[in-house]
């Protein structure tokens, strides 16, 4: 029981039976068994579960019990973060569409600004880069 205690602190995420789960709670009042009540993820949130397990079956559960490294996250958590990454993208892209078209009118009225809007020109292509190698790794976790 200590361990499956030690789990509930942790708050750790866990593999069980397909599903990623967390353990929250055990009750113990039953001689035989122990209910362990776990928080289940899907896609639409997550469901408590309970899952009654023999006293004398406590080790084999504990062993059933996957432990999920945290790069593996559920395809809800990376389709989040993907689409966390498009809107800060889209955010980033509107302001640098803004600052160049600005550079483009200030080049029309002064040929001393060419260099300062070349220095601009590349500090975006370098950003875009960036941006779209940070979306490439988010589409390779997916595939994991």
């Amino acid at each position: 029981m200590k361990r499956v205690l030690k789990l509930i602190e942790s708050k750790e995420t866990l593999m069980y039976k397909g599903k990623e789960v967390q353990i929250v709670q055990i009750d113990d009042s039953d001689i035989l068994t122990y209910r362990i009540t776990m928080s289940e993820r899907h896609e639409n949130g997550t469901r408590d579960r309970i899952e009654k397990v023999d006293r004398s079956n406590i080790d084999e559960f504990i062993r059933d019990l996957l432990s999920i490294e945290p790069d593996q996250r559920s395809s809800t958590e990376v389709a989040l973060s993907i689409n966390s990454a498009v809107a800060k993208a889209d955010k980033l892209f509107n302001s640098l569409s803004v600052g160049l078209l600005e550079d483009f009118e200030k080049l029309k009225d002064n040929a001393d600004y060419v260099p300062v809007a070349k220095q601009r020109s590349e500090t975006v292509k370098t950003i875009l880069n960036i941006t779209k190698t940070q979306i490439d790794i988010i589409k390779l976790e997916k595939l994991k």
